[in-house]
């Protein structure tokens, strides 16, 4: 951590002495001018507390290196470095905890410490190497580990899985505290909350978002952080159902386990000119971001990376130019070495990454370090590995021509894709674009000489200009023609006659849904199946002919509210794929959607999560007859963030989805 008033790199090293006995910690205060300590510099680190908790002797509690570990990173506040303290691992659980210690900036002397668990143990501060938060008042915050929480004291003296606010006002007092309904549980089971730190967002009133190893994503007042409320029906034995409850806690609010995967990191804020947003990037899951609305977050993402990264998952760093639309950049490492550049308004827009040249920009086989996080400074992105130390920057670029034969084919509807021929567009897409008039086209192929782009939403029929932009440059245009948006043919045929039964496949295996079983529940070809609000239209070929959607990119038109809602079924197991609809404006959402197996497994399963049945048949056509495994229809909806002043023009199906095939019958709005 730099102090720029000074010059001076403030180093926390740990060394092994006296023939690898003792774990020693020391406090250096580094010249920047010279690379030398700074007189007084260095000091050794130690600290004691009163207190009961492990490892004391006589009512105290002394630091031990040799148990401790300096995980996050430092803080400079008023003229002080804070440093904070996790364990090495969960190595002697019972006597490790978690510490803050602050040393004076000038005179390099130990001014305040603070114990989480001085009556307890662990209650580690790690946050994965984000450094402690602080605010413009002084308060300081951080997110504790695994560890003792004494729900019978209050204020709270143990505080394992909590946020903390400390006062650094003369001592580090304990001003508030959030600690969640379920912290026996994530004790237990180890999910903690520490993995993770938090955020401060200048929301009014000012708020911490976070999240631990649950994917469960906080978002707490720091003015008011709402303590702990006991769950009198909280048990060991529940911790699966009653601890996954979001409506305990008295915060502002609480989204459900997994809504992002574990987070061994922090999330990231910025404010752009499009509103502002929230990014995390969990463990097995995609890079998220979420849209605040009111200082609340949606309850799935507003966009995401196509990509998904193992553990530990990342840390998104934002470059921009201030808020000016359209140089948002989200960065990330992924877990698998490459570095990662996505439009930071709309994750699904990859604008680079280190494998597409990995002979000029890959970074060193086998060096990623799992923890390490961007660093944006003057232009250029810098990325630590084991052995390097990368710097990542714009290279200058020759201004593109399109050749007369640039957009194939040169007639399509918003929403569909078409490809632009030229030359010197660059070997990536880097920063640059692809404009129709002056909406700005999603890229999902970028060569030299070849750009395959999605049309834009929102754009009128009829004629219209397509040019493409590298390093500033803009190339000459081309006419585009803007065609009316048409419904897409089915691609399955789902039900069979009873009378024919071979004459449909909706598994690809030969079975199907019965047309008479179908009437039997009152769904007949055109009929009108109201449910939840919805009130969807039957596809009308009958029995024998094509009648739904096996998803494979289909861009289908939709008008109408802001929930959009399915009628639907998976073929060969519960499928999820990615959904993208595309709005008035030009902007798109993503989110993604498992749909159930059609017979829940042949009656062994149940509903996913957020699926409900429509239907029930008690019986499904075989290419040898009836068969009693009964097929379900079912609802899903999604709550969609529509741009104010905008409406729904489309939804695009996924392209691919796994582990079966999703199918759709009917789309309907509310």
């Amino acid at each position: 951590m730099i102090d720029p008033s000074t010059n001076t790199l403030f180093v926390v090293v740990n060394t092994l002495e006296n023939s690898g006995t003792s774990n020693i910690y020391r406090l250096h205060a580094i010249d920047l001018t010279t690379g030398n300590d700074k007189p007084g510099s260095p000091k050794v680190i130690s600290a004691s507390v009163h207190g009961s908790g492990g490892g004391s002797v006589n009512g105290t509690i002394t630091f031990n290196a040799t148990l401790q570990m300096n995980r996050p990173g430092l803080l400079l506040l008023n003229g002080v470095v804070y440093i904070g303290w996790g364990s090495h691992c969960d190595n002697h659980l019972s006597t490790y905890h978690g510490w803050v210690m602050g040393y004076s900036a000038s005179t390099y002397q130990q001014v305040v410490v603070y114990n989480t668990t001085r009556n307890g143990y662990a209650g580690a501060i790690w946050e994965s190497g984000q450094g402690l938060v602080a605010d413009s008042n002084g308060a300081i915050y951080f997110m504790t580990g695994n560890g003792k929480f004494d729900t019978r004291v209050s204020p709270a003296v143990d505080l394992g899985d909590s946020f903390v606010k400390l006062s650094s006002q003369n001592s580090l007092k304990v001003l508030d505290y959030f600690t969640p309904f379920n912290q026996s549980c994530l004790d237990s089971g180890d999910v903690d909350l520490g993995s993770g730190g938090p955020v401060l967002i200048p929301t009014s009133p000012q708020e911490l978002v976070g999240a631990g190893k649950q994917g469960r994503i906080y978002v707490v007042n720091k003015d008011s952080m709402g303590g702990y409320t006991a769950d009198p029906n909280l048990n060991s034995s529940n911790c699966g159902t009653e601890g996954a409850r979001t409506n305990v806690d008295h915060i502002l609010q609480e989204l459900p386990n997994k809504t992002v995967g574990g987070v061994w990191g922090s999330p990231s804020y910025w404010n752009s000119s499009a509103g502002q947003f929230v990014y995390f990037v969990g463990s097995g899951d995609h890079a998220k971001a979420f849209k605040l609305s009111n200082g609340l977050l949606p309850h799935t993402a507003t966009s995401q990376s196509p990509e998904s990264w193992g553990y530990p998952g990342g840390d998104v760093v934002i470059s921009s130019n201030g808020s000016t639309p359209g140089t948002g950049i989200a960065w990330n490492i992924g877990s698998n070495g490459v570095l990662y550049a996505y439009d930071a308004t709309n994750l699904g827009r990859e604008l680079y990454n280190t494998s597409q040249n990995s002979s000029r920009d890959g970074l060193p086989s086998g060096s990623y370090s799992k923890y390490s996080v961007p660093t944006v400074a003057n232009g250029e992105v810098f990325v630590g590995t084991h052995s390097t130390l990368d710097i990542f920057g714009l290279f200058k670029t020759t201004p593109p021509t399109l050749t007369s034969s640039s957009v194939s084919p040169n007639a399509r509807p918003v929403g569909t894709s078409v490809t632009l021929s030229g030359s010197t567009f660059g070997a990536t897409q880097g920063s640059s674009i692809v404009n129709f008039g002056n909406a700005t086209a999603n890229v999902t192929s970028w060569s030299n000489t070849s750009i395959v782009a999605t049309v834009p939403s929102g754009l009128p029929t009829g004629p219209i200009n397509v040019t493409v932009t590298v390093g500033g440059q803009t190339s000459n245009s081309q006419t585009f023609n803007v065609t009316t948006l048409s419904t897409p043919a089915y691609n399955n045929t789902g039900t069979s006659d009873d009378s024919n039964p071979t004459a449909a496949s909706f598994d690809g295996h030969g079975n199907s849904y019965s047309a008479q079983a179908l009437q039997g529940v009152g769904i007949t070809p055109g009929s009108k199946v109201p449910f939840n609000g919805v009130t969807f239209t039957w596809p009308t070929p009958a029995s024998g002919q094509p009648n739904n959607w096996q998803a494979n990119g289909q861009v289908i038109p939709v008008s109408g509210g802001g929930t959009l809602a399915f009628l639907g079924a998976s073929a060969n197991g519960a499928s999820t794929g990615t959904f993208t609809v595309h709005y008035s404006g030009g902007g798109t959402q993503t989110f993604n959607l498992t749909v159930s197996d059609w017979t829940l497994g042949g009656g062994t399963l149940s509903p996913s999560p957020g699926n409900q049945i429509v239907v029930t048949m008690p019986y499904r056509n075989t290419p040898t007859g009836k068969q009693t495994h009964k097929p379900y229809v079912f609802y899903i909806q999604v709550t969609l963030t529509v741009p104010s002043g905008q409406t729904i023009q489309s939804v695009q199906l996924p392209a691919t989805e796994s582990p079966g095939q999703i199918h759709i019958f009917a789309i309907g709005t509310k």
